[in-house]
């Protein structure tokens, strides 16, 4: 980033939050509404395999690495996020640990966050085996379900992604 665009995103960062902060935040609220914040969030699967399979060990993991955009003039506070995986039938649901070090997401910025599931049981480990092709598991949904929290009130993004995830069966020496 250039000397000019870094002053002059934190000339702009300032002022919005000012104005939000300040007495003219009913100016602002009327003018940028919330759904014009809401509409500038982007989430996004990091990488081209955005999923970690660990099979090899003793408490199976699954990890689906994500990236939250902030593309509105005003810093977001994730609150909590709600991760369903699918493979051709729902597989696994959960919850991302958000701590309060992480869940601020500054505005015209990004956050990556990694959701990680542990313990899979015989069902899902199979199910998972059976839709491997080659070293690719296709028909690979995830659903991100994430609440935020601003200044100008509260509000969640629904996403469903669809990749394909490089998953390499390794089995458990005994």
């Amino acid at each position: 980033m250039s000397g000019i665009t870094f002053w002059l995103s934190a000339a702009g960062s300032f002022l919005s939050e000012k104005l939000v902060n300040g007495p003219l935040n009913f100016l602002v609220r009327r003018l940028y509404p919330l759904k014009k914040v809401e509409d500038r969030i982007k989430i996004d699967l990091i990488g081209t395999y955005p999923i970690d399979f660990n099979f090899g060990i003793d408490v199976p993991i699954i990890t689906v690495h994500f990236r939250i955009s902030n593309y509105s003039f005003i810093d977001i506070d994730l609150e909590k996020a709600d991760v369903q995986l699918d493979v051709v039938q729902p597989l696994l649901k959960g919850q991302l640990n958000v701590s309060p070090t992480n869940s601020r997401i500054r505005c015209r910025s990004e956050s990556n966050f990694d959701f990680s599931h542990l313990g899979l049981d015989p069902n899902q480990k199979d199910l998972i085996e059976k839709w491997v092709q080659g070293s690719l598991l296709r028909d690979l949904r995830i659903h991100i379900d994430a609440h935020f929290k601003s200044k100008m009130g509260g509000f969640s993004k629904r996403v469903d992604l669809q990749c394909y995830a490089p998953c390499e069966i390794t089995k458990k020496n005994k």
